[in-house]
C-alpha cells in the first residue's frame, strides 16, 4: 500500500506532478499576456519540463522566472519573426479562401504545407534553446534537420501541439473545454509529454542524456 499511497508512492508523486504542472501552466499563461514574452516563456517552460521528466526540477516559480530572464533576447527575436510569419500566413489564408475553386485548392494545399513545415521546425526550436547554448542560426538549422530526420517523433510532437488548436476551430462545442484546459494545464502538460519524446530524439541525435 505504501507503494501507492505512501509519501513516495505512485499516487502521491502523481498528484505532486499534476500540481507542479498546474502551477507552471498558470505562470506560463500569465507571462504570455504581454505577447512579446511568449518566446522566452516557451523556452523557460521547456527548461523545467525537461528537468521534470528526470525529477531534477527545483522551485518552479523561481526557476521559471530565471529562465525567462536568461533566454529573453534570443527567444524574443525568434518569436517576433515567427509571429510575423504566422500573421502573413493567416492573411494569405483568408485571401486565398476568396479565390475560385481550382486555384483555391492548390494554394490552400500549399499554405497548409508551409504551415505544417513551420510547426515541425518550431516544435524543436524552443526545446533546443532550452537545452543547448547555440546561435539562433544554428538552432534553426538543427531544428530543421531534426524535424525532417526524426519524422515519427516530429509527427507526434506536432500532433500534441497542433491538434487541440485544430479542434478549437473545427468543433464549436469543444471550444470552452479547450480554453479551460489550456488555462489550467494544457500548455505545461503538452510540453511535459513532448519532453519524453525530445529526450529520446536528443539522445539519438546528439548522443547525450537529456
Amino acid at each position: 500500500m505504501n507503494k501507492i499511497f505512501g509519501e513516495n508512492g505512485i499516487l502521491y508523486r502523481g498528484i505532486n506532478r499534476i500540481v507542479d504542472l498546474i502551477v507552471l501552466n498558470v505562470i506560463f499563461v500569465l507571462t504570455c499576456l504581454p505577447v512579446i514574452t511568449i518566446g522566452s516563456a516557451c523556452v523557460s517552460m521547456y527548461q523545467l519540463t525537461i528537468k521534470m521528466i528526470k525529477n531534477e526540477e527545483s522551485y518552479i516559480v523561481q526557476s521559471y522566472v530565471k529562465g525567462i530572464k536568461d533566454n529573453f533576447k534570443k527567444s524574443t527575436i525568434f518569436w517576433g519573426c515567427l509571429l510575423i510569419l504566422l500573421i502573413v500566413l493567416s492573411v494569405d489564408f483568408f485571401i486565398v479562401c476568396s479565390f475560385a475553386k481550382p486555384i483555391r485548392q492548390i494554394l490552400l494545399t500549399l499554405l497548409i504545407s508551409v504551415f505544417l513545415i513551420l510547426m515541425m521546425v518550431v516544435s524543436y526550436v524552443f526545446p533546443l534553446m532550452a537545452k543547448f547554448e547555440n546561435s539562433l542560426k544554428n538552432t534553426l538549422k538543427n531544428a530543421f534537420i531534426i524535424s525532417m530526420s526524426k519524422i515519427a517523433h516530429t509527427v507526434v510532437i506536432v500532433g500534441i501541439n497542433v491538434l487541440p488548436v485544430i479542434m478549437f476551430f473545427c468543433v464549436e462545442k469543444m471550444r470552452i473545454y479547450i480554453i479551460n484546459y489550456y488555462v489550467i494545464l494544457g500548455f505545461s502538460l503538452s510540453a511535459y509529454i513532448n519532453s519524453y519524446f525530445l529526450r529520446d530524439v536528443f539522445k539519438k541525435v546528439f548522443d547525450i542524456e537529456v
